[in-house]
Formats: C-alpha cells, sequence, structure tokens
C-alpha cells in the first residue's frame, strides 16, 4: 500500500507512548489500520466494513483477551 501522507493517525488514549498500538485513520471512503511500531505497513477497509467490526465488537461477538 503507498504511503498515506495527508492521513491522520489517531490511538486510544490508554495506549503507552513506547508500546505497539493500533492506530485509525480517516481516509474519507475508507479506514487506514496500523500498528504505531510500523507505521510503514497499513490495511485499508471500506467504511461498511469498518463500520461492522465495530457494530461487532460493540455486541460482545468476540471473546475478550482476558477470557
Amino acid at each position: 500500500m503507498p504511503e498515506l501522507p495527508r492521513a491522520v493517525w489517531r490511538r486510544s488514549a490508554r495506549c503507552v507512548s513506547d508500546h505497539h498500538c493500533v492506530e485509525i485513520a480517516d481516509l474519507g471512503d475508507a479506514v487506514g489500520l496500523r500498528n504505531s511500531q510500523r507505521s510503514e505497513l497499513s490495511l485499508t477497509f471500506s467504511k461498511q466494513v469498518w463500520r461492522g467490526f465495530v457494530d461487532r465488537v460493540k455486541a460482545g461477538d468476540f471473546h475478550s483477551v482476558q477470557d
């Protein structure tokens, strides 16, 4: 994927600055996702796919890491 120089990446306030954190960016018609420590690598998802994922997380469809 090409670099996204205009993307504004954000991460959770719970993220500690020196740890691997997930960052997301609104890319207009898509959402970008990357690891803060490997910012040269990123994934993109359509807004529809991203919204479906977020809805399933909120619904509890995935096991927590602590399970």
